[in-house]
Order: C-alpha cells, then sequence, then structure tokens
C-alpha cells in the first residue's frame, strides 16, 4: 500500500501474510504477519498497524464475497503452486 507524507515521499509498505496450503486443514481463516510491514521504518512505526488491518480486512472481505457468491459461508484462504485460493462451506451447525 503506497503511502506519502512531507517527510518521506510516496513510498509502499508491504504486508506479507502467511497463509496455508490446504484450506482443509482446519485454521483455514488464519494468516500470520511481522509485527510491523515491510518498507520506510517512520511511516512502518506510525501506520503500521493501521495498513496490517486494512490489508487484513480486504483479505477477509473477499472471503465473504466468494462465498456469499455461493449462499455459503467463508471456510477458508490458502496458497497453492503460486495461486491463491479461496473456499466457501456450509454453515457450521451447533449441536
Amino acid at each position: 500500500m503506497d503511502l506519502e507524507c512531507d517527510q518521506t515521499g510516496r513510498t509502499p509498505l508491504v504486508v506479507a501474510f502467511a497463509l496455508g496450503s490446504d484450506a482443509s486443514t482446519g485454521a483455514a481463516l488464519v494468516a500470520v504477519t511481522e509485527a510491523f510491514p515491510r518498507g520506510n521504518p517512520l511511516l512502518a512505526a506510525r501506520w503500521g498497524a493501521v495498513v496490517r488491518n486494512a490489508a487484513w480486512s480486504a483479505l477477509l472481505q473477499l472471503a465473504l464475497d466468494h462465498a456469499a457468491e455461493r449462499n455459503l459461508t467463508p471456510g477458508g484462504l490458502s496458497l497453492a503452486g503460486g495461486q491463491f485460493h479461496l473456499t466457501a462451506a456450509s454453515p457450521l451447525k451447533a449441536a
């Protein structure tokens, strides 16, 4: 995500998420990332958490939209073979 201020000019902050390679493993809507995005340290220190949360929110919204198109619930996000995969599943039922 490109950010800009007087002190740094326009520069990107990169949020790298690590996702599983198989959405059927159970932890399908879980990801890990670094504490701060990569890029300018001044911008990362001030805006890093906001950028990280916005990027994760965008990924979750993709999962919600994908599932809603199929009348299902989000099932997972995964990476396999260099491709990003969205999985939709039937809603869980409480016992």
